[in-house]
């Protein structure tokens, strides 16, 4: 990409973001041109037309001379251009190309904080380049700033690849300008609290469970970890310590090697299980480049009813899990064109023979492969488990205990027969199955079980971010 786009109006905040503008384009000594998208009036004769036209490239250039005067960077080649249409559209199609869009955030009165104004809303959801949404001096919301720029860069991530693009961006620009980065991850979770009826503890949960056993405890919520990266001292993090608990608590009948799991464990392991169980190690972060996935081979993802491959949870999760490989699998009905989803019999052999073929393109077995999905697809996968097909765990995302208003029609018989390890992630308004439901069958399971709670129902919307970093964390901690 070569060079910088910047979106003028004429507005006092045009003004100041084409300044700045023009100084990011001295930074990188790239050259600068200045969009002013124009939509003409209806009605007018052609000539009446032409003249507003060139009326308004006349002031664009005026605008751009004005800033190279103010500013004093006249060794930047600046260029000015006129886009009819959609100023919206024009800007992101103006900057197909480019390092970064500048934009001037439009004032609106008390809430001019809180939110951008439309095209730049538009302008950032669509655009696929960096965009700058430029503050006026005038924009008091409170920061310290001084004369001669931010003194602080602050970046959201997630485990997305685009949010690794934004971080190196911001990395970027901490770096030209002498700012501290600041890189933010926003975790929302709850207290671990015991899962009933087997070892170890169960994340997130914001729903009623049964009092845990005598002597048992409960973490409290630890802090959020900080990363901060300044240009001249590189990259550091502080995180707490992991709390450790002084008390230990024996389920009736199991051995004296049974623990249970640390504060910040991601497992949780049954009682038939619970000699053998080692998922008791902390989770690493999912963002964090120690977070890896390196304990299994690959992740075999399949869609819901009526769904497909494409479907966004599972994008998601392969993005969190990412350099992983991941095999996001549709069913034969799918493929075919119909909408009645395959049979058991059928939905299962597929899994089975598609992670048979996968695994020997990955040189590794199916024992190598985590496998799961969404709601049907997750449920085939563990019954294509519990029927003998080997494999390295199962993730199960909504998973469907039983038909809504149907819980004597429970899906539940295959369960006793995993024994791998399992993870669980459901809304807490799922009307396929409660969370205590979900608990309840799960402590049949042989297998480490951890069950995930998220608030919502069974797509769990709007949370395709904190599902793929449960996942992730799951993954990891293997």
């Amino acid at each position: 990409m070569h060079g910088v786009v910047v979106g003028v109006s004429g507005s006092a905040e045009s003004d100041v973001a084409l300044d700045w503008a023009l100084a990011e384009a001295a930074s990188r000594h790239v050259p600068l041109t200045a969009i002013m998208a124009w939509t003409g009036p209806r009605g007018v004769q052609p000539h009446e037309y032409q003249d507003r036209l060139d009326r308004c490239r006349e002031d664009l250039l005026a605008l751009l001379d004005a800033s190279v005067r103010r500013t004093g960077l006249t060794d930047v080649e600046a260029t000015a251009a006129v886009a009819e249409g959609d100023a919206a559209e024009s800007l992101v199609a103006a900057a197909q190309d480019v390092e970064m869009l500048v934009l001037g955030r439009r004032r609106l009165g008390r809430f001019g904080r809180l939110v951008l104004g439309s095209v730049s809303s538009e302008v950032v959801e669509r655009a696929d380049v960096p965009v700058t949404v430029v503050r006026t001096p005038s924009d008091d919301d409170g920061t310290d700033a001084d004369a001669e720029g931010a003194t602080r860069v602050v970046v959201g991530v997630d485990t997305s690849g685009s949010s690794m693009l934004a971080l190196q961006h911001a990395a970027e620009v901490a770096e030209r300008t002498g700012a501290v980065l600041e890189a933010l991850f926003a975790w929302q979770i709850t207290t671990l609290a015991p899962l009933p009826g087997s070892w170890g503890w169960a994340l997130p949960s914001t729903t009623t469970r049964r009092s845990p056993p005598t002597g048992s405890t409960t973490p409290s919520r630890r802090p959020a970890s900080s990363c901060r990266r300044s240009s001249s001292s590189g990259r550091s993090c502080t995180s707490p310590p992991p709390r450790r608990s002084s008390r230990r608590r024996r389920r009736p009948g199991a051995s004296s090697s049974a623990r249970e799991g640390s504060a910040g464990s991601t497992g949780c392991c049954s009682g038939r299980s619970a000699g053998r169980c080692s998922s008791t190690r902390p989770a690493p972060s999912p963002w964090c480049a120690d977070a890896a996935v390196t304990t299994v081979a690959g992740l075999v993802l399949t869609p819901g009813a009526g769904a497909s491959r494409d479907h966004h949870t599972l994008v998601a999760v392969e993005g969190a899990v990412a350099p992983l490989p991941v095999l996001r699998l549709d069913f034969p009905y799918r493929t075919a064109g119909k909408r009645m989803p395959d049979r058991a019999p059928v939905a299962v052999g597929h899994v089975r023979d598609a992670a048979a073929a996968w695994s020997t393109e990955l040189g590794t077995t199916t024992s190598g492969l985590v496998l799961g999905g969404r709601s049907y697809g997750g449920r085939m996968c563990s019954m294509a488990v519990a029927e003998g097909l080997p494999a390295a765990g199962l993730v199960l995302l909504s998973y469907p205990l039983h038909p809504p208003g149907r819980p004597d029609r429970l899906r539940v018989a295959h369960l006793p027969a995993l024994e791998v390890p399992v993870l669980f992630v459901s809304g807490d308004r799922d009307p396929f199955g409660t969370p205590e439901e979900l608990a309840q069958h799960a402590a049949t399971i042989p297998g480490p079980v951890t069950l995930v709670t998220l608030p919502g129902a069974h797509d769990v919307r709007g949370r395709d971010g904190e599902v793929a970093a449960a996942v992730a964390a799951w993954l990891a901690a293997l």
